[in-house]
């Protein structure tokens, strides 16, 4: 009764409420032209949507133009061209290349920003963002790279492999150390395309050169799903892997000129020295460079890594927690040119439901300023996790309603009380309030 007593005091307080209305931009943006950015942009701009295309970098592609091939025999080389060659030609392409967007606001189907290029600043609309930002190859400190000519990367290994059969089919002792940079504590994803182009590496070089010995050094081996079936086709190949001990990695010193690496075998844990021509090194995943500005611009959540966060790892797996954001590729995490595709697809579609629509309805529940109280402090600006308020030409703080998640946290820090939430008046909670005060 205490409770029927309360909400009946505070619905005698309530006030009619309006939706707000506002029209949709039907203009998508795609900041980054890798495979994720070129896949999502193509995806939006084959339904009949314009869309921004921006890319900091003055061509397309990204990190694939420096992969030579993939485990099952495709060329990500061949993907980008084919890629880039449609969005060049496409008429509802927008292509931005040496750009990058340096303003950023607004709310779902009606955003607005800017665009610095190298002949100076576009302001641009849109109504949704997809973030594909991509990643880059962690550079190794360890194991005497960048100090010994004869460690390499596995992508500096398959670009040699293509350009010079010769030195590869001269090799005699060859050895891969696998999660470099990735699974530590400094960085504790798993950079999952590692293993499989340890394994694809692995049966190119025997396959060039039959009595080459070659040895995998690994924490686990993750070929996933069929590729699993190319692990098991490099150990009858006569590839040798052995697990070592994470706590205690392998090491690398030369010896009178020689390149040597000690392990432990964490199956039968001998320990083994082995003299060696060629040194591989299966370098992690990182994020892009350019994600942070990203983040802060768009006020994006991301990991202590710095990849992007989604709003819901099962629910919501390319939405960002800002509506009419979303993320696809390496921004999110490491992952392999088919699933990138899939997510970038994903990402489109998920941007052309807002896109397609004419107008766009919020709820009535926003908060609102008494122009009169307000002494733009910029309080409520700095909190709002959304990015709705700002101050407007008359020097005092504006909230658009269709800007506006309702969560009430300007209405609660703002020092002058002048921000009110719609159906949650301080009128109305004091009431509720008083009401349970005179029973207790």
């Amino acid at each position: 009764m205490d409770l029927i007593r309360a909400s009946t005091a505070r619905a005698a307080r309530l006030e009619a409420l309006s939706d707000h209305t506002y029209s949709v931009t039907k203009t998508g943006l795609v900041i980054g032209a890798g495979i994720a950015g070129m896949t999502a942009a193509l995806a939006l701009a084959d339904q009949g949507f314009a869309v921004h295309l921006v890319e900091k970098e003055g061509s397309l592609g990204g990190f694939a133009n420096n992969l030579t091939g993939t485990l099952e025999g495709n060329s990500p080389v061949a993907l980008v061209h084919a890629l880039a060659e449609r969005i060049k030609t496409h008429r509802n392409v927008h292509l931005h290349l040496g750009s990058q967007l340096v303003a950023h606001r607004g709310h779902m189907g009606a955003f607005a920003g800017a665009i610095r290029t190298t002949s100076g600043e576009e302001a641009i609309q849109y109504g949704a963002v997809v973030v594909a930002t991509g990643g880059s190859a962690y550079t190794p400190t360890e194991y005497l790279y960048g100090r010994d000519e004869r460690v390499v990367t596995q992508v500096e290994l398959s670009r040699r492999l293509q350009t010079d059969l010769d030195w590869a089919r001269g090799l005699r002792q060859v050895v891969m150390i696998q999660c470099v940079g990735s699974r530590n504590e400094a960085f504790p994803f798993c950079s999952r395309v590692c293993c499989s182009a340890a394994v694809k590496n692995a049966l190119l070089l025997k396959e060039l050169n039959p009595g080459i010995n070659l040895v995998v050094l690994y924490r686990d081996v993750r070929t996933f799903a069929f590729k699993e079936l190319y692990y098991l086709k490099a150990r009858r190949r006569g590839v040798l892997f052995f697990r070592y001990i994470p706590q205690a990695p392998p090491e690398v010193h030369r010896e009178n000129g020689t390149l040597v690496v000690d392990f432990t075998d964490r199956s039968s844990h001998q320990d083994f020295g082995i003299q060696l021509d060629l040194l591989v090194l299966s370098a992690g995943i990182r994020p892009n460079a350019g994600s942070a500005q990203i983040a802060d611009l768009l006020k994006l959540p991301t990991t202590e890594e710095g990849f992007f966060l989604e709003a819901h790892v099962k629910l919501r797996p390319v939405e960002m927690a800002t509506a009419g954001i979303f993320i696809a590729g390496l921004a999110h995490s490491p992952r392999f040119i088919e699933e990138t595709l899939t997510m970038a697809k994903s990402a489109a579609q998920q941007a052309a439901k807002i896109l397609c629509r004419g107008q766009m309805t919020t709820s009535a529940a926003v908060a609102e300023v008494d122009e009169q109280k307000c002494t733009a402090c910029l309080v409520c600006v700095r909190v709002c996790p959304f990015g709705a308020p700002y101050i407007g030409d008359e020097g005092v703080s504006c909230i658009p309603p269709s800007a506006c998640m309702g969560c009430g946290i300007c209405t609660a820090e703002c020092p002058a009380g002048a921000i009110t939430l719609k159906h949650s008046t301080d009128d109305q909670i004091t009431a509720k309030i008083d009401a349970l005060l005179e029973n207790p």
